[in-house]
């Protein structure tokens, strides 16, 4: 069976006096490799409705890929993330990105961070994951093969409010 993950983000959203085209400057000259910048959609809009909009307020506005091609970063006024754009390989691979992208870039610019979030999407290559999987759910003593699921998990980790869905 192939890698099921398709795809994979982290982004943050924030709040900041800096516009997104700062955050670009600070990236492409970062010396990390990200060069090719991609304007999104969004930006069209005009900017009072961006950012009184809740559904557009944290819409990514711009994307910046890796000279590699295997990452991009995505910015906007308020949000910052790092996407996979080839395979996903491992979770140390996109750390390691994660780690220098945020480090030489995010944390140069005074934020308040308000929400980090990792998002994965994967693709199960089979009819029904139990079967085949390692994954065994029964709820009162009713197996789930053969029905649609959907799992979600909250939790309170120091502080900090999990969701995983």
């Amino acid at each position: 069976m192939s890698n099921p993950i398709v795809d994979a983000v982290l982004d943050v959203r924030f709040e900041s006096d800096l516009p997104a085209i700062g955050l670009i400057g600070t990236l492409l000259v970062s010396g990390l490799g990200y060069k090719d910048v991609k304007e999104l959609p969004n930006l069209q809009l005009p900017e009072v409705i961006r950012k009184n909009d809740p559904n557009l307020k944290y819409q990514p506005l711009y994307e910046v890929y890796s000279e590699s091609g295997n990452y991009k970063v995505t910015i906007g006024d308020g949000t910052f993330g790092v996407a996979i754009c080839s395979s996903y390989d491992s979770w140390n691979n996109f750390s390691a990105e994660i780690r220098k992208v945020f480090a030489d870039v995010f944390f140069k610019s005074p934020s308040r961070i308000k929400r980090i979030g990792l998002r994965y999407v994967d693709i199960i290559d089979t009819e029904n994951i139990f079967e085949n999987g390692k994954i065994k759910i029964d709820i009162g003593g009713a197996n789930l093969i053969g029905k649609k699921s959907f799992l979600n998990t909250e939790y309170v980790d120091n502080g900090v409010k999990i969701v995983q869905t």
